[in-house]
């Protein structure tokens, strides 16, 4: 039986000799470079799982020339922000639907917001929001209270947006949209 045991190890022994020396030994620079490669990636895979990034794609054509139908882009929360005015956001469907929309805040708390012959004025400004003029609305006027946002898209003839729907909570604002990720020729930073 001992026999049998000793000629059981040297079998193993020669085995993981053989397994051993195909093996080489991993240079410094391999391990360091393999480091700054995991380390973002680590960041970013924790900032997805913390819930302080989500990953949301464009579907209309509301948003454009900023965001084009199939954008993919990435998403945080709204409370990093003291002020959304400026910033694109994503929202609950106002009208109740399943999917969010994407917009952008032209104005904020406390507010004036006027439509007169299809132009967009913000706080009796005399400089009309950009944008070309929107003749399928009437004429009309909103004040904002202390949690509501006036949203527009960029495509001003293609967006249904608060000119319909009046202001939103900003209670409703799911997170700010900062980064394109995907197509590769649209990757950076949105604004």
């Amino acid at each position: 039986m001992r026999c049998v045991i000793s000629n059981r190890l040297k079998f193993l022994k020669k085995k993981a000799s053989v397994f051993m020396a195909g093996r080489r030994k991993v240079s410094m620079v391999r391990w360091v470079a393999s480091l700054v490669l995991l380390l973002p990636v680590t960041v970013i895979w924790a900032f997805f799982l913390g819930g302080h990034w989500q990953s949301f794609k464009v579907i209309s054509r509301s948003m454009e020339p900023t965001l084009l139908v199939n954008d993919y882009l990435l998403m945080r929360g709204q409370g990093d922000y003291p002020s959304l005015v400026n910033k694109i956001v994503v929202l609950a469907d106002p009208k109740g639907g399943f999917l969010p929309v994407v917009k952008r805040v032209a104005a904020g708390p406390f507010s004036k917001v006027r439509v007169f012959n299809g132009r967009v004025y913000i706080d009796d400004s005399e400089e009309a929001y950009p944008g070309a003029p929107i003749y399928r609305v009437p004429n009309q006027q909103w004040v904002l209270g202390e949690d509501e946002l006036f949203v527009l898209g960029d495509n001003l003839q293609n967006s249904e947006d608060s000119i319909e729907w009046g202001p939103v909570k900003r209670d409703d604002v799911q997170g700010v949209i900062f980064f394109c990720y995907w197509p590769i020729d649209r990757i950076g930073r949105v604004e």
